[in-house]
Formats: structure tokens, sequence, C-alpha cells
């Protein structure tokens, strides 16, 4: 299915009512809140995974129903901390 992820029809066309997961991982952060609550809005039992920029934004996540919020920038600082003690 080709087209915006955002609105409710292409959700439907690609089977968001059977789905048993949704990763939302736009380049908008609003983007992603608004794809969870749409996507637990249409099948209230699906799992969502979301991407979130900062702290602010995996509260509102949290708060929309996502069920896994990964913050990419995060991991990566903690992993950066991880290889640069390995180097002392």
């Amino acid at each position: 299915v080709k087209g915006d992820c955002l609105q409710e029809k292409i959700l439907k066309l690609a089977g968001i009512k059977k789905a048993r997961a949704i990763i939302c991982a736009l380049g908008k952060p609003e983007g992603n809140v608004f794809l969870t609550i749409t996507a637990k809005h249409l099948n209230p039992n699906i799992i969502v995974g979301a991407r979130a920029d900062d702290a602010d934004i995996a509260a509102k996540l949290r708060h929309a129903g996502a069920d896994v919020i990964i913050m990419p920038e995060a991991i990566g600082g903690y992993k950066l901390a991880e290889e640069v003690m390995k180097k002392e």
C-alpha cells in the first residue's frame, strides 16, 4: 500500500485492524504521536513501537499508548560512552 500513513483510510487499506504491531518512526515527532493515537484507535490491541527525539516526546507517546519507545540519540550516547570507557 502506498500513501500517507497518517490517513486512516491508508492504514485501513494496509490492514491495521488485523495487524499485530506497527512501527512509528516518522521524521517528525508529532507524526509519531498522531500515528500512535490513530493506530490504537483503529486497533486497541496493536503493539506500537515508536521513535522519540527527546523525553518530552517519549512522554507524549507513552500517554498516546505506545508500548515500546526508543530514543536513538540517547542509545547512541550511551553506546559512545561505553566505547570511550573501554579505551581508558
